[in-house]
């Protein structure tokens, strides 16, 4: 299931800024959901998750995935450089759903590619 509530598109063609956007995006999704699975504790996927390149951190969305709704619900699975300090450890539950963040944008870009993805293990 793709969340676009926060996606837009308009009549032209995606500008190749928007198109490498929506690439990184994609992969941060698809890596993302590769290494969640009922067992993984919450610091594991912090220490697997994507690692998103240095020039896009400071838009990165809060967390890198988390329990259904907006954001912060738990389980909340913070990135790599938060864990540390913002995270807690848990398990990944068999039966547990959680929205994977694919937001993403530099700091100079006007405006971000976001979205999220839902997946139940």
């Amino acid at each position: 299931m793709l969340d676009t509530c926060r996606f837009r598109a308009g009549p032209d063609e995606p500008a190749p800024a928007q198109r490498q956007l929506h690439r990184l995006a994609r992969d941060r999704v698809t890596h993302n959901l590769g290494i969640i699975g009922p067992g993984v504790t919450f610091r594991e996927h912090a220490q697997r998750a994507w690692d998103i390149p240095e020039s896009y951190r400071r838009n990165r969305c809060c967390l890198s995935a988390h329990g259904c709704g907006m954001t912060g619900e738990y389980p909340c699975l913070y990135h790599r450089a938060d864990s540390g300090d913002a995270g807690y450890d848990g398990v990944i539950e068999p039966g547990m759903t959680l929205c994977v963040e694919s937001c993403i944008g530099r700091e100079r870009d006007r405006g971000r590619e976001a979205g999220t993805t839902s997946a139940g293990h």
